[in-house]
């Protein structure tokens, strides 16, 4: 018989987020081994209870994620309107409560899962952070069912500053939020740690406390590779597609870096978050600036697949690594990456068509490295096989494997 699990996964469809986009590729084939329900968001209104691929899906909606959903589809403009008030309705929440704005969620994790254990045992939940709200859920089913929980830490919750801009309690709540995710870890069955735990505060007591835990890359880069064919033009393209955060990633260093007309280079844009007026403003009197706002991920794929070169704006903080990294270096195409002092990452040293250009101080000192760059590299691949020989841990098979054992593992 078949292991029943279920999956605490946040935003995985119709917009999946890059850790839906990671728990989507770790899972994949997974229906042959495991009965599987997946609990997330509901971004579209669509029916509650699905099933797609021999999965199942439970999708959490609440009133005002209901409105916004329905606002978004109305029209571009209302869609507008309906995020910045949820923004708005999310800092209310987070300046006054503990579980920040996803405490619909985890309700709605506790809920379901109840019922999924009377109608078959749950034999483990595999809960992804972001959300936070996730795996304090399965840490709670493991209070109240007896349910084994598996971490799988892609962003550290604790260290986030950004979550708590404007709070109230905001010393006794980060202190709320380091406890209990120490506590939550030191409760799980094991813990699957992203690279970028490694800088967290919280992580010394992980290792102190022998805190039971492997340190994991994104499940990210896989044995085929996209092989869709370059748009070749008179232009060099060049893509940049992610969202842009208040103190997590900002995109001052790229608009500085493309202020000025760039002759036989074209930038595209498909963004989210924080400052998309912004960069609508600045791009806008642009000729070689292309900016798409948010878009679906197909068609921001579409448009990666086709450029030259691709563009990786690097977060401000070291324990924050982007995933898009590693779907980057799948497409072994070159990278121009835009780095924090702060955060430089290693993980570049080992690709060997990278040029790092840094996101504070005067980077038109690099325009001539860029072009030398761009025009020798353009048409340019890494083999996928040296890709995979370098970035094994990041593969989705060998993520798939640990985590299997783990599953299956007896205590």
């Amino acid at each position: 018989m078949k292991k029943h699990l279920v999956i605490f996964a946040g935003d995985i469809y119709p917009n999946p987020s890059p850790n839906g986009v990671c728990i989507k590729n770790l899972i994949s084939g997974w229906q042959d081994v495991f009965d599987i329900t997946i609990i997330a968001y509901n971004q579209d209104n669509g029916p509650k209870y699905r099933t797609d691929n021999g999965i199942n899906y439970i999708y959490i909606n609440s009133l005002s994620t209901y409105i916004q959903n329905a606002m978004r589809k109305k029209s571009a403009f209302t869609g507008k309107i309906a995020d910045k008030l949820m923004r708005v309705w999310r800092g209310v929440k987070t300046s006054l409560l503990w579980l920040r704005y996803d405490s619909y969620y985890y309700k709605g994790c506790l809920r379901e899962t109840a019922k999924l254990n009377k109608e078959k045992r749950v034999d483990c939940i595999i809960a992804a952070c972001y959300p936070f709200s996730a795996i304090y859920a399965a840490f709670v089913c493991k209070q109240k069912y007896n349910i084994d929980y598996i971490t799988y830490i892609l962003d550290v919750y604790s260290n986030a500053g950004n979550l708590r801009k404007f709070c109230f309690f905001k010393n006794l709540y980060e202190r709320k939020d380091r406890n209990q995710e120490l506590n939550i870890l030191k409760n799980a069955k094991t813990n699957f740690l992203s690279e970028g735990f490694l800088n967290a505060d919280v992580y010394k007591d992980v290792t102190e406390e022998k805190i039971k835990h492997k340190i994991v890359g994104f499940p990210i880069i896989r044995n085929k590779r996209n092989d869709s064919a370059q748009e070749k033009g008179e232009k060099i393209n060049l893509f940049y597609g992610g969202t842009f955060v208040k103190g997590v990633r900002e995109p001052f260093g790229l608009m500085n870096f493309f202020s000025e007309t760039i002759p036989d280079i074209k930038l595209t844009l498909c963004t989210t978050g924080d400052y998309q007026e912004i960069i609508y403003n600045w791009a806008k009197d642009l000729p070689n600036v292309e900016f798409l706002g948010t878009v679906d991920r197909a068609t921001a794929e579409e448009r990666k697949n086709k450029s030259d070169i691709l563009i990786n704006v690097s977060n401000l903080n070291a324990h924050q690594i982007p995933s898009k990294i590693f779907e980057y270096f799948q497409s072994g195409k070159p990278v121009i990456n835009f780095y924090s002092e702060a955060s430089f990452n290693k993980l570049f040293d080992k690709y060997p068509l990278v040029l790092h250009i840094p996101q504070d101080g005067n980077n038109q000192e690099f325009l001539r490295e860029f072009y030398i760059f761009c025009n020798t590299y353009k048409h340019s691949r890494v083999p996928l096989q040296d890709v995979l020989d370098s970035y094994k841990e990041y593969s989705v098979e060998y993520l798939k494997g640990i985590f299997i054992e783990e599953i299956n593992r007896q205590e």
